[in-house]
């Protein structure tokens, strides 16, 4: 006779964090946990504290803070939680390269660089 263990599902956090513009548009997104920073520090402090805990799952970084943290997103990046991402601002939209960011993202996280048909 086989039983059946049900367990609960692994509840993940998002956080986003960034400049006020970028901030607001995540919330409109629907992401409840949403920081506002302005410094380096700030943003160390809170990658750092979420990347410790075990609900860790997905930091979503503006593309204005995530330069100044390249560092810290870099030693995070071999780890699966917290996954550590940086999307563009409402203001960025425009010079953002989205063929780019893909292949760059498949580079970092699979190991490899992808090809985009049509691209």
């Amino acid at each position: 006779m086989s039983h059946l263990i049900i367990t609960k599902p692994r509840v993940m956090r998002i956080i986003a964090m960034g400049e006020e513009e970028f901030a607001e548009a995540m919330r409109l997104a629907g992401i409840t946990e949403v920081y506002t920073v302005r410094s380096r520090e700030e943003v160390e402090r809170l990658v750092k504290k979420f990347s410790e805990e075990e609900l860790g799952g997905l930091i979503i970084l503006s593309s204005k803070i995530a330069p100044l943290v390249k560092d810290l997103i870099e030693k995070l990046t071999p780890r699966l939680a917290p996954l550590v991402i940086e999307i563009p601002g409402p203001n960025d939209v425009a010079k953002f390269n989205i063929r780019e960011f893909y292949i760059n993202m498949a580079r970092r996280f699979i190991g490899f660089t992808i090809g985009i048909p049509g691209a």
